[in-house]
């Protein structure tokens, strides 16, 4: 009886001997297929596809330097790419790189990255150009067992980025870039330089990417001590672009020559649209003060002299506004107002290529001012409308030395004995009356 009971207990042992060796199977079997992933993650063929892959999002070629790996965490120490022909971009360097790999994920041959962060990106941006049809590169073959299928990174994040292109600099900002489900870039903090404006302080700008456009979704700057920037638009692929900009309190001194800055003072708002398709470029908008103020000016040193008051040491102007439209080289302002109220205002429109000037005004002073210019009141003043005595003025020629007819008229309108009263007592005073309305003029038209 006994040898039938042991005789029935074996199978028993057979079927656990043979589970029991199934399960070290598997456990061998899978901690050496460990050992290989693990291999096969820290070596070069690792690296160069994972390269290979971020360079081909880049339209480059991808150098990225050793991995090091401390557990499923992963560091490089640099990384750099060199644009192809057509890629927006000439070159990269980015240091200090930071990722890790999702482990589960490796069960499906799909290797996860975990959001890399890079402590510095420097960019190098060219002028955009049509890209070369890209050819058919048949994938590399498997060297080894295992080969993922896919290389998933939904996240980048540059502590320090910097970008250099021909249009901008902006330096020291935050980069978030998110390519999973849209490619949008997050950016935040940093100083954006464009040729001929002052510096701005960017606030955040958000951008998506769609193909081989650029989408500003939305842009905050702040410049000097109360200026604030907003832009949006369309940037495409091959040098097209369609922009809506808005700005408030920017000081005028940014816009001025070093000369100008102590005569002419204030903040400026406005619009611009800017575009540009078939090399053809256009901007339209309109700029607005209302606190800015004019001073050091010969015609008003003299009316100061004359009058005895104080106000024209330095003038404020309640308005100054215009509507603009630039192409190519040819500007043209209309809606042109400028004003300093109960004292003079001019109106009109002008348009330049560049090097000359044509320009059509009106220019209306205050009865109080003119009867301090023998002549003028009845004879070049005529018109009486909104407060002000009324003249036309023309402006025109080369930018250097624009001409203007006010000044004859108003030369010609002062009765002969009082010129000579003048010059006996102050000598030169048609001179004195040119250079100041010269003034004016040079003040208000800009030149």
């Amino acid at each position: 009886m006994a040898r039938r009971a042991r005789r029935r207990k074996s199978p028993a042992v057979l079927i656990f001997g043979l589970a029991l060796a199934a399960v070290l199977l598997l456990l061998t079997a899978g901690f050496f297929g460990y050992l290989a992933l693990r291999a096969y993650l820290r070596g070069d063929e690792f690296r160069q596809l994972v390269a290979r892959e971020a360079g081909r999002h880049l339209h480059a070629e991808l150098e990225l330097a050793p991995l090091t790996w401390t557990g499923s965490s992963v560091y490089a120490d640099s990384a750099s790419a060199t644009g192809e022909a057509g890629s927006p971009v000439e070159k990269m360097t980015g240091a200090n790189l930071r990722t890790g790999v999702e482990l589960r994920a490796l069960l499906g041959r799909e290797v996860r990255l975990q959001p890399l962060e890079i402590t510095r990106l420097d960019l190098t941006l060219r002028p955009p150009a049509p890209r070369p049809p890209e050819l058919e590169v048949p994938p590399a073959k498997p060297r080894g067992w295992w080969q993922p299928k896919r290389i998933v990174l939904d996240s980048v994040l540059a502590q320090q980025l910097t970008v250099r292109s021909p249009w901008f600099e902006l330096t020291g900002a935050r980069a978030a870039l998110q390519l999973e489900p849209t490619k949008d870039v997050a950016l935040t903090g940093g100083t954006l330089r464009l040729p001929g404006l002052p510096d701005f302080q960017q606030e955040e700008t958000r951008v998506r990417f769609i193909g081989d456009e650029v989408h500003i979704l939305d842009s905050r700057s702040r410049t000097g001590d109360s200026g604030e920037v907003e832009a949006s638009g369309v940037i495409g692929g091959v040098g097209g672009f369609d922009l809506q900009t808005k700005w408030t309190g920017v000081d005028l001194a940014h816009f001025l020559p070093e000369a100008w800055r102590e005569v002419l003072r204030g903040h400026v708002s406005g619009t611009a649209h800017c575009t540009r398709q078939n090399d053809i470029a256009e901007i339209s908008g309109s700029i607005r003060s209302t606190d800015s103020s004019v001073g050091l000016l010969p015609v008003l040193k003299l009316l100061q002299d004359f009058t005895g008051s104080e106000r024209f040491a330095h003038v404020p102007l309640q308005e100054l506004s215009a509507d603009f439209t630039k192409k190519d080289a040819r500007l043209e302002l209309t809606n042109i107002a400028v004003e300093s109220s109960g004292l003079l205002r001019l109106e009109g429109k002008c348009t330049t290529d560049g090097k000359t000037i044509d320009g059509s005004f009106q220019v209306g002073v205050s009865p109080s001012v003119l009867r301090w210019i023998p002549g003028g009141y009845g004879k070049v003043f005529e018109e009486n409308r909104a407060g002000y005595r009324w003249t036309p003025l023309r402006v025109s020629g080369p930018l250097s030395h624009p001409t203007e007819d006010l000044s004859a008229r108003l030369i010609a309108a002062i009765p002969g004995e009082v010129i000579d009263q003048a010059v006996e007592g102050a000598g030169q005073a048609e001179k004195v009356l040119k250079d100041g309305v010269k003034g004016v003029l040079d003040t208000i038209l800009g030149f």
